[in-house]
């Protein structure tokens, strides 16, 4: 036992969750010299199988360039290992695309000297056990379901692993809490007494359907990828990502509840009804597997920032917020979060001074996509949730950015930095974006 006055640096770490929060942050403590535990409740695949473990995992995902330079930075040469997997467009040069919004097509996204090649999630994930699990210093225990924390007063000491008969004990200095939007973390407080984070709701009951069909050269006039945002009078959306063994992955959306159908015909009236009719030729194509369906009721943000810390507890990724996956954020998010729980834990005890530290650089890194997520979903009347004063302002104003950016590569690229992350949303208020975007054209 330490001494309270006098307490030594973090010198462990359980991390609970095997999702791209998980192993980004066991890939980020593990880099600064942490060894590192490893805990997830369901059995993991072995390194030659390609598979996610997480609910969403067989939908369509992004990795955005900033979650890419944040995994690159704890583990040197995963881009290059995803590309030798299949991943597209490793290389960081322009993007040719269709990528249709407010009524104009963006051709191309400017290069932003990061690599962030497309692939499946699923690819995401191996590449991470995989490589993780060639470091020294990391552990994997998995089926391990925890179901509760180990306190000393308020202070976290490790966790408990099973129930009843089966229970044992896991001893760390510091554990963090990546199990997604089921916020584990919430009810192991509950268990022990202690107050829950408030919660922050944004609710917009997103349907999506996701498909794979082969992907061709030529395809999309030579993009590497199609995007169809919603539009204020159509609340659908429709995306084509490439993804390894030369397919695409194909979702189509739709707000409060309007769901696409999973046969043939039904489906392409679906994507026929978007503003854009860019995916039609794909989806005649021959489907590589039955649709996949998932709900997405609302964006929610855990403000743990905002709870009385709790020493020894860390929460990153959908446990603190997660996104309208329309916009692709979660495991780009949870990348950037993982880098910030390392760089705060490095050399530091753990005390309840750095959970909060942690909790409040965490949400400061949330906080970007969840304005941009949520800002965007209030152009309808039927969404639900707190909307900050300024809303409709701001959003008539992005209309006007993402028309100017069709045709201005310096919006275009600052446009561009905001979706990957990169920015902060008010980049786009810097003078040169403003007087440009107010000076254009705009039906």
């Amino acid at each position: 036992m330490w001494s309270s006055s006098n307490p030594r640096p973090v010198r462990s770490a359980v991390v609970v969750g095997g999702g791209v929060a998980g192993l980004a942050a066991a890939a980020a403590l593990a880099s600064r010299g942490l060894p590192v535990v490893l805990m997830e409740g369901r059995p993991l695949p072995d390194d030659g199988e390609v598979r996610s473990v997480v609910p969403q995992g067989r939908m369509p995902h992004v990795l955005l360039a900033a979650g890419a330079h944040a995994l690159e930075q704890v583990l040197p040469g995963f881009a290059d290992e995803l590309s030798r997997a299949g991943a597209v467009g490793g290389h960081d040069d322009e993007r040719p695309c269709h990528w249709w919004a407010a009524g104009a097509v963006r051709r191309s996204l400017p290069g932003l000297g990061i690599a962030a090649p497309m692939c499946s999630r699923a690819l995401v994930e191996s590449t991470l056990r995989r490589l993780l699990r060639q470091r020294p210093g990391i552990e994997f225990h998995a089926p391990a379901r925890v179901s509760g924390l180990l306190l000393d007063g308020e202070r976290v000491r490790g966790v408990r692993v099973g129930h009843d008969a089966t229970t044992a004990e896991v001893e760390a200095d510091l554990v963090v809490d990546a199990t997604g939007r089921a916020a584990a973390g919430v009810r192991w407080l509950a268990l022990a007494g202690l107050p829950e984070p408030p919660l922050e709701r944004v609710r917009v009951d997103l349907t999506y359907t996701a498909l794979d069909v082969p992907r061709q050269p030529g395809d999309l006039d030579g993009g590497r990828f199609a995007v169809v945002q919603n539009s204020r009078t159509i609340p659908r959306i429709g995306v084509a990502l490439p993804a390894e063994g030369e397919r695409w992955q194909i979702v189509l959306g739709g707000y409060f509840g309007d769901a696409a159908p999973s046969d043939r015909s039904g489906l392409t009236r679906f994507a026929a009804a978007l503003p854009d009719p860019v995916l039609g030729p794909l989806l005649e194509r021959d489907w590589l597997g039955p649709p996949r369906h998932y709900r997405f009721p609302a964006s929610e943000f855990r403000r743990w920032d905002r709870l009385r810390p709790v020493a020894g507890l860390a929460v990153i990724g959908d446990a603190v917020a997660s996104f309208n996956p329309v916009y692709g954020q979660g495991m780009s998010s949870a990348a950037v979060q993982a880098l910030e729980l390392a760089r705060h834990a490095d050399g530091a005890a753990p005390t309840a001074a750095l959970s909060s530290t942690v909790a409040r650089a965490v949400a400061r890194v949330a906080a970007v996509p969840w304005q941009i997520a949520t800002g965007a979903d209030f152009i309808y009347p039927r969404t639900r949730g707190r909307k900050p004063a300024g809303t409709d302002a701001l959003n008539g104003y992005l209309d006007r950015v993402m028309v100017t950016a069709a045709h201005d590569e310096v919006v275009n690229r600052a446009l561009t930095r905001v979706q990957q992350l990169l920015a902060g949303p008010r980049a786009l208020l810097a003078p040169t974006v403003v007087t440009r975007v107010l000076a254009a054209r705009v039906a």
